[in-house]
């Protein structure tokens, strides 16, 4: 299996996290594909939503899908665990048609302090950045929703989420197209098995 799969499922995974964390639709499809012999895997996750997501939320779910691709790769080696630096203000993921080489790049922080820095080309995040543009926010709101994310991912039991996702799409098998897919019947408990349900609240004596 092409490991640029296993990549893709995680981008795909980290849109129906922040679907499943909104909590305001129920996902029906999650796809990734490819038409033989091209190389590069494509995906999309499709909900049904019970009511109108916010700019904010519209803004996080576009930039899920990146953010969760990136902190897959940044995380390659099993033996060590890289967050999102929240320090990082990451304009070139916003803007990275204005830096001297176009790339998107994000910061990562481990638990020794330790930072690196990891880059990706923007051109296969282009549709989620248009996404997250076509709601006309300014440039502070969009970076405060970045961080958002970047927050949510950094969560344990959310980013184990978007792993079990990613596995499961990732570890299907290949059809005569390479193509995986859950639809409304499996969706809901693919979701319900990545994000156990929470714990109750305490008894109030």
């Amino acid at each position: 299996m092409a490991e640029d799969k296993r990549q893709t499922a995680m981008h795909e995974a980290g849109h129906a996290a922040l679907i499943h964390l909104i909590g305001k639709a129920q996902i029906y499809w999650m796809m990734v594909e490819r038409e033989f012999p091209l190389p590069n895997w494509e995906g999309e996750v499709k909900a049904r939503w019970n009511e109108q997501p916010t700019v904010e939320e519209k803004i996080r779910l576009a930039y899920a899908g990146p953010c969760a691709e990136m902190k897959y790769l940044a995380n390659a080696d099993p033996a060590e665990h890289w967050d999102f630096d929240l320090t990082d203000d990451a304009r070139s993921f916003i803007h990275p048609e204005t830096t001297a080489d176009g790339l998107v790049r994000l910061r990562f922080r481990r638990a020794d302090g330790q930072t690196k820095e990891l880059e990706h080309e923007h051109g296969p995040f282009g549709t989620d950045r248009e996404m997250a543009a076509s709601t006309e926010a300014n440039d502070d709101v969009l970076l405060a929703q970045l961080r958002a994310v970047r927050e949510l991912l950094n969560v344990p039991v959310n980013w184990n989420g978007v792993l079990s996702i990613g596995n499961q799409i990732a570890d299907q098998g290949h059809f005569v197209v390479h193509r995986t897919s859950f639809f409304a019947d499996a969706c809901k408990p693919v979701i319900a098995h990545a994000f156990p349900p929470a714990a109750p609240p305490p008894t109030v004596p």
